[in-house]
């Protein structure tokens, strides 16, 4: 079974630091398997490397958590592999606070000349020493099926290391990136960063594609409403975790037309508080209903749809949550011979403008949509479908076809 043959799917990480303790402790073959038997997922998403950095497996490189005392990966691989369920790591790609405090000239240089505390340097050691040496386990120690890689765009950041402007000053013949938002320089500057970014994306790609080429990999948010840019050929497949339905709304339609296997992943909490010793404490449980909700807007667009669950830093998934999640999963699967694998007919079109968000926002991968989201709510809300097209559609000879 490959990612494109997935149709449910569940996630749980929980973001180790130098607090956590007793990591794997609480991972409990009998009530996983149970957990399992009674949701039933295609595929498992879990916690291997969050963003304070610290693997939470046995890994010879980077930053392994502290407080690890059971290997939680080994019995999770054992216990999707007797059920053919799919196993894939949620993996903290360009985000790594560690490697940043550690090695501060791993990070990139902020415009004030200090380094960053969190962004790793999509040029430095750190995608080669740490990075693609840990994915690289996943798929040939842990025998994982692909990394969900978290921390990519939303927390990309504008590089003002003097090497780095300096190419940019090269190519360009550009004097400068600061002061006017809207100069021509500085969205070029912006432009420059975004390519560095995505070759970053494709060179770790394909180093572990080099060795596992069934290795499934996506970045978080790659080419969503995000990241409104033209599909990235490298990526496996595209997924994104949205909290709110109406960004949902944008998010699903924005993937539906890249001709490309995709999910949305949406919280079983409204909401969660970060603990320091790492792990997120569910606020409150949503209700069966929003849930509903939530996973049809995906597989109405002929998504896959996964979820997010507890997960304690210890390994213990919460069994709490395990009949709300089944009745979840009945909703998905009662719908899956309609819609797996649909294709929305083409319809009405937004026109979603990644320069003109970078230009409104200021930022490499602006967060907020902006007025086109707007615009599909208007017409969605008349009771009338619409699709989601980007720059590089309206740029080609796309739309006569």
């Amino acid at each position: 079974m490959r990612r494109s043959d997935c149709f449910f799917g569940l996630h749980f990480d929980f973001h180790a630091t130098p607090y956590t303790d007793g990591i794997g402790t609480r991972t409990l073959p009998e009530k996983i398997g149970e957990y399992f038997d009674t949701v039933k997922p295609d595929f498992v998403q879990v916690d291997t490397k969050g963003h304070p950095g610290y693997a939470s497996f046995r890994s010879e490189y980077g930053n392994v958590a502290p407080g690890l005392e059971v290997d939680h990966m080994k019995i999770l691989r054992a216990e999707t592999q007797k059920r053919g369920i799919l196993l894939f790591g949620h993996y903290s790609g360009l985000e790594d606070d560690c490697v940043c405090q550690a090695h501060p000239d791993w990070a990139i240089q902020n415009a004030d000349g200090t380094s960053n505390t969190a962004i790793t340097d999509t040029e430095g050691p750190y995608t080669e020493q740490v990075m693609i040496p840990q994915l690289l386990e996943l798929a040939g120690k842990y025998g994982l099926n692909g990394a969900w890689v978290d921390g990519e765009n939303w927390a990309a950041l504008p590089n003002y290391k003097p090497e780095f402007l300096a190419e940019f000053y090269e190519k360009t013949g550009y004097t400068e990136v600061v002061g006017d938002n809207s100069s021509a320089a500085h969205l070029a500057f912006y432009q420059f960063c975004r390519e560095k970014f995505v070759a970053y994306i494709e060179k770790y790609v394909k180093a572990i594609h080099d060795v596992y080429p069934d290795f499934e990999i996506t970045s978080n948010y790659a080419c969503s409403d995000l990241m409104p840019e033209k599909t990235l050929d490298c990526l496996d497949y595209y997924s994104a975790d949205v909290t709110y339905q109406l960004t949902e709304r944008l998010t699903v339609r924005c993937f539906a037309g890249l001709g490309k296997t995709w999910d949305v992943m949406s919280w079983a909490s409204a909401g969660c508080w970060r603990s320091p010793g790492g792990g997120f404490t569910p606020v409150s449980l949503k209700h069966i209903t929003r849930l509903y909700r939530e996973a049809a807007m995906a597989i109405a667009q002929g998504g896959a749809y996964q979820i997010v669950n507890g997960m304690t830093q210890q390994g213990e998934i919460r069994m709490t949550e395990m009949s709300l999640m089944g009745e979840l999963a009945a909703f998905v699967r009662a719908r899956q011979p309609f819609c797996q694998h649909a294709h929305p007919t083409k319809n009405a079109a937004v026109w979603y403008s990644n320069e003109d968000r970078i230009r409104r926002f200021d930022a490499l991968y602006p967060v907020a949509q902006g007025p086109a989201a707007g615009m599909c709510d208007i017409v969605l809300d008349g009771g009338r479908p619409v699709d989601v097209i980007y720059d590089s559609v309206i740029l080609s000879d796309a739309l006569d076809s």
